[in-house]
């Protein structure tokens, strides 16, 4: 199996392949596959507000069943059931779509011969990319790369970036989310990829961390920032001592 994705490190001393298909980062010199930054986030529960929202789901489709004069039967609790599970897969698809157009817009503005990428046609990803244009025109962003590889080799974990820009005049690294909420752990997340940028390229952040939600049926930005980022990474490398612990248990 081939690499998606190929990336050198701390000066070409540590190759990371990525494989999308799988989700998996490997360490070339090692052959080490590695945790990843949202493998160590998965450790945060957040799973209340998925609850509710599975739940009023499942309840509001029995709802229109019996309000237009139908009996609820067996089949009709069984597909209730499996709405939350259809949804979340058609949301990530679609932000997938939404994340790789912003993707190749950011490359067309860093990269001569790559052009514009057209206009979406699906109504939800094109809401996506108009609440992104939105929010760069209203913060006068100034992207300086995208889709960064990062890797820890002190803490030995990996990820990739969404985007580093200058943002009210100041570096700052950026993550992008077309779900229903900013949680938390998102804020981990983003402080895991600055730690392990800073600590490979010398270069420190002066901006704060910052989680940018598009909204696909809105077409509405939600921006917020996060300063206090050696209390989040630490926070981080308590998820990721978690992950490897866990790890560990489920060989024996």
């Amino acid at each position: 199996m081939q690499p998606t994705k190929t990336t050198k490190l701390y000066n070409g001393e540590i190759i990371i392949d990525f494989y999308e298909q799988r989700h998996w980062y490997k360490r070339r010199d090692t052959d080490e596959i590695l945790v990843s930054v949202t493998g160590a986030t998965s450790m945060v529960d957040k799973s209340r507000p998925l609850i509710f929202w599975a739940v009023g789901l499942m309840r509001d489709h029995l709802l229109e069943i019996v309000e237009n004069g139908q009996a609820v039967l067996t089949d009709h609790i069984i597909e209730a059931s499996k709405l939350h599970a259809q949804r979340k897969e058609e949301a990530a698809a679609k932000g997938s779509e939404v994340h790789a157009w912003i993707e190749n817009y950011i490359n067309s503005k860093l990269k001569k011969n790559v052009q514009r990428p057209a206009m979406p046609k699906d109504e939800q990803i094109l809401n996506g990319v108009l609440a992104f244009l939105n929010w760069e025109t209203e913060h006068k962003v100034k992207f300086l790369s995208t889709e960064k590889i990062v890797y820890s080799r002190k803490h030995n974990y990996v990820g990739i970036m969404d985007a580093v820009a200058i943002i009210d005049k100041k570096r700052s690294p950026i993550d992008f989310k077309t779900g229903n909420g900013i949680y938390n752990e998102m804020r981990y997340q983003v402080a895991a990829y600055q730690a392990a940028d800073e600590e490979e390229t010398g270069e420190k952040y002066d901006g704060d961390k910052w989680i940018i939600r598009f909204d696909k049926n809105t077409a509405e930005f939600y921006a917020q920032s996060f300063a206090e980022q050696n209390k989040d990474f630490r926070t981080f490398l308590g998820a990721l001592a978690i992950k490897r612990r866990e790890k560990e248990l489920s060989k024996k």
